[in-house]
């Protein structure tokens, strides 16, 4: 951070750490008349000790001081010491995230929430501002945790927030409105729904853009009236480099949707912001040079913003691994990723075999899950993802995709082994990981993104959360139907196999027609799949005419429930071993549940068929560790 010079004589931070230190002895003495002064100094003390990355801890327990101060005065105090707890909570809220202390940051965030709430309903003046910006910070602090879905809705609720407090006459209030647009467009797009995300990516930039218009015309008119020469624009260095992450953003939305030559026109305004922030301050555009590097791009000489060269390249394919089965109703996924590094041939060498290494032992851990002892297979796991890490330090995309799928097999591995909540941070680490080098690699990451998605959303449904679970089986779909567009005899049966998913997320989400919907579509691939080739198609049209049955029956359609209740069961016959690793319990269940159903509804026959096959099903389910 730059010093500036302070009426003490030192830097800007020693002057507040100094004036915090008088006023702590102060209180002391008086606390009536200094403790609200003191918690104002260690509000502004955090916030400049936040800027240095370094002093993040110390910033941490200054706002928590600047928090237990406030708490005590708002007991007995006005609404005023309400406002500085949720100040301090929110920006406690910010740094615990950034140490990567997230329960914390999100209890903190949820906190300063309900108090900004509470002083808007009794309106006092600027709550509602700030309120938004809290729902912005908690809903970033819910999605690191993994609970994407409320992070949405917090983001939502700030966004008309924004919306409601814009001016419609000065156009004050546009500013905010655009980096809510901004933060919700970016959610959008962690959850996989990326034209919501492009559509609400672009009416940010197009606001952003409304506000430079409103500026030229304001400079240009007060250009007239006094006949000096125009001045900028009025726009701050903050709003420019704003505006240009969201443009950003829009940018490498389209390129993940395969539209780059729309994309271009973003990447390059992106660039002449970036240009123009810089001109004025050449510092500031640091923040935004380490989101581009983020994303495997960089600023050129010229001007430009490029992939980084270095980040990715067409490399060669290490460790395909193979497809294994995931719960009754669903099946695991496709591993691979492509890896290539410059230098001198020595260096090739040696990471062509630090990168087999990690392939390695993958496919060991792999091969030991898919024998039935995923116990076994933590150990190689563990081991493969701390090489995965060490290698991912330098952020090139080869690296980053084998860290991702190191992650996604883990998260694989920590389910069918029953641990199941380190299982789903395994598994959402990997999928916030593919979507941001989408853009970078999408030949390579998008199968693999397609996989883990859907992997994630029965991650999130086996733990509960099935509203979470429904945007990443959606994007699932979403992918594999890009898939299967370009290469069907590849991705026919994933998309199926996928569809099945999305139609047991939406079911456990109260969204049955939608439900019926999707399992109809992949029962009509699983169809087809079977008359072409049944031996490898039929475990997939099983499962799919169960999930019919039970879509049928939540829709109160209950005559057409036993044709294919009474074709799964036929089929049911044919199957030979079943995969260690595909639990049966939830297709047992579903077909008792179905035996129950048609019994009720003068189906006796086929019940009882039913009843029997759910009970032949469970006695050759393979057995732990074996």
């Amino acid at each position: 951070m730059p010093s500036r010079g302070t009426p003490e004589g030192g830097t800007e931070l020693s002057g507040a750490e100094r004036h915090v230190a008088r006023l702590r002895r102060a209180a002391v003495a008086d606390p009536a008349r200094h403790l609200p002064e003191l918690g104002y100094a260690l509000l502004r003390f955090g916030s400049l000790l936040a800027a240095d990355t370094d002093r993040h801890e110390e910033s941490v327990r200054v706002f928590g001081e600047a928090a237990g101060l406030y708490r005590r005065l708002a007991e007995t105090g006005p609404d005023l010491h309400l406002a500085g707890l949720a100040v301090a909570l929110q920006r406690q809220a910010l740094g615990l995230g950034l140490l990567g202390r997230r329960e914390e940051a999100r209890a903190a965030a949820r906190e300063a929430v309900g108090l900004w709430r509470g002083l808007a309903e009794r309106g006092v003046d600027g709550s509602r501002a700030e309120l938004a910006g809290a729902l912005i910070n908690l809903g970033n602090q819910l999605a690191e945790t993994g609970r994407h879905h409320e992070a949405l809705d917090r983001v939502t609720e700030a966004v008309e927030i924004r919306r409601s407090l814009v001016d419609p006459v000065e156009g004050t209030g546009r500013g905010e409105l655009a980096s809510a647009l901004g933060d919700l467009g970016v959610k959008l797009g962690e959850m996989g729904r990326q034209d919501e995300a492009l559509d609400v990516l672009r009416a940010a930039v197009t606001t952003y853009r409304d506000m430079a218009d409103r500026g030229r015309r304001t400079t240009r008119g007060g250009a007239e009236e006094t006949g000096r020469p125009e001045g900028p624009e009025g726009r701050s260095v903050g709003d420019l480099l704003e505006h240009a992450a969201v443009a950003f953003a829009a940018a490498r939305a389209l390129t993940g949707l395969g539209r780059t030559a729309e994309a271009d026109p973003y990447f390059a305004e992106a660039a002449e912001l970036r240009a123009e922030a810089g001109a004025r301050e050449p510092a500031a555009v640091a923040r935004l040079d380490a989101l581009l590097a983020a994303h495997g791009y960089r600023p050129t000489a010229d001007g430009r913003i490029r992939r980084d060269a270095a980040s990715h390249g067409d490399g060669s394919r290490h460790g395909d691994g193979s497809r294994h089965g995931d719960g009754s109703h669903e099946s695991g996924s496709r591993e691979g990723g492509s890896h290539e590094e410059g230098g001198t041939h020595h260096d090739r060498d040696r990471l062509h075999q630090f990168f087999g290494r990690i392939d390695r032992l993958n496919a060991q851990a792999l091969s030991l899950a898919d024998g039935g002892r995923p116990d076994l297979a933590l150990a190689p796991l563990d081991e493969a993802l701390t090489l995965s890490r060490e290698a991912a330090a330098g952020r090139a995309t080869p690296a980053l995709v084998a860290l991702a799928r190191t992650l996604h097999n883990l998260g694989l591995v920590r389910a069918w082994a029953g641990r199941r909540a380190e299982a789903l941070e395994a598994a959402d680490e990997a999928v916030h990981l593919y979507r941001r080098l989408l853009g970078t690699a999408p030949e390579t990451v998008r199968p693999l993104l397609a996989d883990a998605a859907d992997s994630l959303g029965s991650r999130l449904a086996i733990l509960g959360r099935h509203r979470d679970a429904v945007a990443p089986a959606t994007e699932a779909v979403a992918l594999h139907r890009q898939l299967a567009a370009t290469d069907p005899a590849a991705y026919r049966a994933e998309l199926a196999r996928v569809l099945n998913n999305l139609s047991i997320r939406l079911c456990d989400s109260d969204r049955h027609a939608e439900a019926l919907a999707a399992t109809q579509q992949s029962l009509e691939i699983h169809r087809s799949l079977y008359r072409e080739d049944p031996g490898p198609h039929l475990p997939g049209l099983v499962h799919a005419l169960s999930n019919l049955a039970l879509r049928l029956a939540r829709v109160e359609r209950h005559d057409e429930v036993a044709r294919p209740t009474a074709e799964a069961v036929r089929h049911l016959g044919e199957l030979g071993r079943l995969h260690p690793r595909n639990d049966v319990a939830a297709l047992v269940e579903s077909l008792d549940w179905l035996a129950w159903y048609l019994r009720k509804h003068g189906h006796a026959e086929v019940a009882r068929e039913t009843a029997r096959a759910a009970a032949d099903l469970l006695r050759r389910a393979p057995k732990p560790g074996r």
